[in-house]
């Protein structure tokens, strides 16, 4: 869980990283095991975070 908090401020990073560099940064062997565990912690994907980020929206996620 410490995991996809770190990775959804990643994703929020002014340098908008794509989603697979944080998924494997984080530690996660795949894409698509880092989409699923985001998707279950925070009931959104990391893309939508990082595109909601880039239009100025900010969802911090609850404290762990």
């Amino acid at each position: 869980m410490v995991y996809e908090t770190a990775a959804f401020h990643d994703l929020c990073d002014e340098r908008q990283p794509r989603v697979i560099d944080v998924a494997y940064h984080r530690g996660f062997s795949s894409e698509r095991q880092f989409q699923r565990a985001f998707l279950a912690r925070f009931g959104t994907t990391p893309s939508a975070v990082r595109d909601r980020r880039k239009q100025g929206e900010s969802d911090a996620p609850d404290a762990v």
